[in-house]
């Protein structure tokens, strides 16, 4: 009998073990943080936006050419952002996790913010998605990029 309360012990700390280690939230999502590092120019991209004043402006589907923005994901774990050739972000945190994109937001509460979904993260293509919406007005954007280097 105290064997088989041992055996039955140990199969079930091996079962709870194996399902709290199995998966993660990290594993979620595609590529990886290494796929990510590198220079990433943009190449199109799908937008809309509403708010109570004005309606809707933009479409989630028509996807226009778009080469305005180039992100820089380092391999120090920051990133660097270029609107029409001039740096917007740059030494900002960042962290890829569950398919999402973060960076940390020093300037309010200093706490880490969701700034998109990753669709797709090859060696050659990164797909993130955008959504915010507030009581008074929504935002969509989808921006296709292509690995620079």
């Amino acid at each position: 009998m105290k064997n088989l309360k041992f055996i039955f012990v140990t199969l079930l700390t091996v079962c709870l073990s194996a399902g709290l280690t199995s998966c993660s939230d990290d594993d979620k999502g595609p590529g990886s943080v290494k796929d990510l590092i590198g220079e990433w120019q943009s190449v199109s991209h799908v937008s809309w936006t509403w708010d109570k004043e004005y309606g809707t402006t933009g479409s989630k589907d028509e996807e226009v050419e778009y080469t305005a923005e180039k992100v820089v994901f380092n391999e120090d774990g920051t990133v660097e952002e270029y609107y029409n050739g001039n740096r917007e972000e740059w030494g900002t945190p960042y962290r890829y996790s569950g398919g999402h994109i973060y960076y940390f937001d020093d300037y309010e509460d200093g706490e880490w913010v969701d700034q998109g979904r990753v669709l797709v993260l090859t060696d050659e293509v990164l797909v993130i998605e955008y959504q915010f919406k507030e009581s008074d007005w929504a935002e969509y954007e989808k921006i296709t990029y292509r690995k620079v280097n």
